[in-house]
């Protein structure tokens, strides 16, 4: 590819219309509830800037004192390396595979808000009648290394040599309270024409199990998580993932209206790293489910 075609290569629009060469895609491990980052090594060898060289990364190191981030993509990356390098796959991708952290813990102190009552679904003590410590440090260091890495993949130098299509893109955002951990990227066209051809039942199979196998990870095993998890089929064939919070989840960009193409798709009310690490085990368990049906 010449320098010009280069320059002029926006594969996050061109997947909107048509096939792109996968250069990533994210991966959803159910046996061992891990997330992994499958990387191309065209896309290592071709990219347009080095990761270690992200001004980001020294901002959120000190903002949540995080420790070192590994860069060099023939070992382990992330800050405190936490995506292990795991080899390359049957296709040729370099798998950076991070288990989902366990993030709260039952405290001896009873739940402040059902006084104990186990037999109600406490959103706040998890049907355990017990207060939660919650360790967001933790947090923070997964969804910070995404932010990082995520941000980093959106930037490809040029097409891969890969013979599969790009299914999805993603970024994330990492910061206190409010919208903290926010995320959003574009769904294919191949991606889309794969959600229009399920059902909400088959797309709750594969995307809401997935987000409830990963927060009960991050917290405890309780049945009720279903409850504040669903996926959704739209109208227009646009995906929502709906995670606990106030009306929280990602869902097609507002002012997408060509339902022939794929689309951008945006966040509302992800104000935490836990909401924003769940709903990419959906993404990613779909992107798992379409590729094994191209």
């Amino acid at each position: 590819m010449t320098k010009e075609l280069e320059q002029n290569f926006f594969p996050e629009y061109e997947m909107m219309k048509r096939d792109v060469p996968c250069w990533y895609e994210i991966s959803w491990k159910k046996e061992i509830k891990s997330l992994e980052l499958k990387i191309h090594p065209d896309f290592i060898q071709n990219s347009r800037y080095k990761l270690g060289k992200n001004r980001l990364i020294e901002v959120l190191k000190e903002r949540f004192n995080l420790g070192e981030f590994g860069a060099d993509f023939s070992g382990d990356i992330g800050f405190g390396k936490i995506f292990k390098n795991a080899g390359r796959n049957e296709k040729g991708m370099i798998i950076f595979q991070a288990e989902i952290p366990k993030i709260g813990n039952v405290t001896d102190k009873k739940c402040g808000l059902c006084k104990n009552h186990r037999e109600l679904p406490c959103w706040n003590c998890y049907g355990t009648g017990r207060e939660f410590e919650t360790d967001w440090s933790i947090a923070r260091n997964f969804s910070a290394s995404l932010t990082i890495l995520t941000s980093h993949l959106t930037q490809p130098g040029s097409k891969t040599s890969a013979n599969f299509p790009q299914l999805l893109t993603l970024e994330t955002k990492t910061d206190y309270d409010q919208h903290g951990g926010s995320l959003w990227g574009v769904i294919s066209l191949n991606l889309h024409n794969y959600i229009k051809s399920l059902d909400t039942s088959s797309l709750n199979e594969i995307c809401t199990s997935a987000m409830v196998d990963c927060y009960q990870k991050m917290f405890i095993e309780a049945s009720f998580f279903r409850h504040y998890f669903s996926t959704e089929k739209l109208k227009n064939g646009g995906l929502a993932l709906n995670c606990h919070g106030d009306r929280s989840g990602i869902f097609p960009d507002t002012g997408w209206h060509n339902t022939n193409e794929g689309y951008e798709f945006e966040c509302h009310n992800i104000d935490s790293p836990i909401q924003q690490i769940a709903l990419i085990a959906g993404l990613a368990a779909l992107n798992d489910s379409a590729r094994k049906e191209a």
